[in-house]
């Protein structure tokens, strides 16, 4: 299910809207498990630590897990001036995937 983002980010407010009219159709609906975003975004935007805290807790309260695909998260890291750590403690994520490729790993 796509959620409406602004300048590549979404808001936990948008999510709980998809969530609500997709639960409208009771029993037959799609049974989402899982929150997937992007850090930074593939626009550019980074998500602050408190918006990941506001995602992950979005994520408990609605029983998904959080996946970060964080192929770009040292760009992300590097923007904030905060450690790497500080990033995962803050959105404590599930699942994490880390590509090489827009890293350099073709070229090493």
């Amino acid at each position: 299910m796509l959620v409406k983002s602004h300048h590549g980010k979404i808001s936990p407010q948008d999510v709980i809207k998809v969530l609500k009219k997709e639960s409208f159709s009771g029993k037959h609906a799609t049974q989402p498990k899982a929150l997937s975003i992007t850090q930074p975004t593939e626009v550019g935007t980074i998500y602050t630590l408190d918006e990941l805290h506001a995602l992950r807790e979005l994520c408990l309260k609605e029983n998904l897990l959080l996946h970060i695909d964080a192929c770009r998260i040292y760009n992300a890291a590097i923007h904030m001036h905060v450690k790497l750590h500080e990033i995962i403690d803050a959105a404590k994520p599930d699942i994490i995937s880390l590509g090489g490729t827009k890293n350099g790993l073709a070229f090493a």
